[in-house]
């Protein structure tokens, strides 16, 4: 642990204090205050110089993620300023927006209908329900626009079938619609599924959608 990190500690339980969950800023604070300990004592805690060495020791993640790192140091200097005003605290040059390098591409239905495919046949001997479980959390994902980590924490409790709903945590509930069909007969615009709609703008129920969407799957 460096000197930052009785800071670091009494920062995060104060935001905890006032309702913040904090486990991904806690994550990248202790990343910095690991950095920090490798670095030479100086007068001051943080210094804009320690803070670019310790976001340019990470040049493989991508630049929105660093943004993020960015932003968390952000936050915690201007709580440490107040105890050490020498401290630096960034602005958004810190971390520059960057065009992403790699092009996004967008599957077409029939890719769809082959990787949905594809997940239900993964090899598993050691998990039984794996291939069914990737196959579902990917149906899932395309089906509400879920970012991953989302998808991920979903417990039973936050699915309901005949509401047609997911409830995400700290976020809105979502009217998923879960049925978006992979018509074969149709192509273009109509194979775009619709994204999430809000609560009260029930299409259909959430069973027979899912249902629907996993035989359009096949």
């Amino acid at each position: 642990m460096s000197p930052l990190g009785p800071h670091l500690v009494a920062y995060l339980r104060l935001m905890r204090a006032v309702g913040r969950r904090y486990e991904r800023v806690e994550t990248i604070l202790r990343n910095l205050d690991r950095f920090a300990a490798t670095e030479p004592a100086g007068e001051v805690l943080l210094t804009r110089e320690l803070l670019g060495r310790w976001l340019a020791s990470t040049p493989h993640l991508a630049p929105g993620t660093l943004r993020g790192h960015a932003s968390a140091a952000r936050g915690f200097c201007r709580y440490l300023a107040r105890v050490e005003p020498r401290t630096h605290i960034p602005d958004r040059s810190l971390a520059p927006a960057r065009l992403p390098q790699v092009r996004p591409h967008v599957f077409s239905p029939a890719e769809l209908r082959a990787l949905f495919a594809a997940a239900g046949r993964l090899p598993s001997t050691r998990w039984p329900l794996g291939p069914t479980t990737i196959r579902t959390l990917l149906l899932v994902l395309y089906a509400s626009g879920l970012r991953i980590g989302e998808a991920l924490r979903l417990a039973i409790r936050d699915v309901d079938l005949d509401a047609g709903t997911l409830f995400v945590a700290e976020r809105r509930v979502l009217q998923v619609a879960l049925g978006a069909r992979l018509d074969q007969s149709r192509g273009g615009a109509g194979d775009v599924p619709r994204g999430p709609h809000r609560r009260g703008r029930t299409r259909e129920s959430g069973r027979s959608l899912l249902h629907q969407l996993a035989r359009d799957a096949l």
